[in-house]
């Protein structure tokens, strides 16, 4: 039933929406700046406008205080309004920037949500993106809850949250738990996240995150870069994942 549900979804059309990647962090685990850090011969953050693109074509736009660094993605960027506050201040300034006309696209339509990532979220699965932006059509916020965590830096936000964000940063409250908290949200479950997976064709770390052989498989989309470490985790997966395909294709 589950998974008849969201096939039915898939069908279905889908509100504009504008993908929008954070690039603020101090990257203070990592030593560098690891948006910028190499996977597979492209940056890390290349990896994620990529999958971004898939989705949303040019409706995409880059939140970050140093944008010379991020030229060659050829997107729009806007600085935060009230930097140094974390992902709220990225929130903040994307919606901003839309509903002010500061960043317009090629349509000419406004979106009226967007889905908002962490530029270190190189494995993201595009299907389950286009599942979220169709399931947001009743919702203000529609953020997964996997591995028992909720994911904000996976989530969709509504324009229409503009008012209680300034609220927030006017009363020095900065957490974006803390608006998770007081908006009334769709809250996608772990079965769900995986039904969508399930649909996924197999081709690459993203089309097989639903193999029993893996480790919290449906985690691998949530995946983000904090370490070295961590980066070399996920270069691992993919070598073992390319060759799993290319003996399965022999």
């Amino acid at each position: 039933m589950v998974q008849n549900s969201v096939e039915h979804l898939m069908e279905q059309e889908s509100p504009f929406t504008c993908g929008v990647i954070l690039s603020g962090g101090r990257s203070s685990r990592f030593g560098r700046n690891k948006a910028l850090a190499m996977l597979k011969g492209r940056p890390v953050i290349e990896h994620v406008a990529d999958i971004m693109s898939r989705v949303f074509g040019r409706a995409l736009m880059l939140v970050t205080n140093t944008p010379d660094e991020y030229e060659f993605l050829s997107m729009p960027m806007v600085a935060d309004l009230i930097p140094g506050h974390g992902p709220l201040s990225g929130l903040h300034a994307a919606m901003e920037s839309l509903a002010q006309g500061n960043v317009r696209f090629d349509s000419g339509m406004v979106p009226d949500r967007v889905f908002m990532v962490a530029c270190d979220m190189p494995v993201l699965n595009p299907r389950l993106i286009k599942w979220m932006v169709r399931l947001s059509e009743p919702a203000s916020l529609v953020i997964p809850e996997v591995g028992g965590r909720l994911q904000p830096l996976h989530a969709i936000y509504h324009l229409s949250l503009r008012q209680i964000i300034r609220e927030m940063m006017e009363q020095g409250s900065y957490r974006i738990g803390t608006l998770v908290d007081r908006v009334p949200g769709r809250i996608i479950g772990e079965q769900e996240v995986m039904a969508v997976l399930a649909g996924e064709k197999r081709g690459g770390v993203v089309g097989a995150l639903h193999e029993p052989s893996r480790p919290d498989p449906f985690l691998l989309p949530f995946y983000n870069v904090n370490t070295v470490d961590d980066l070399e985790i996920l270069d691992t997966l993919i070598k073992e994942d390319r060759a799993a395909v290319s003996k399965s294709h022999g």
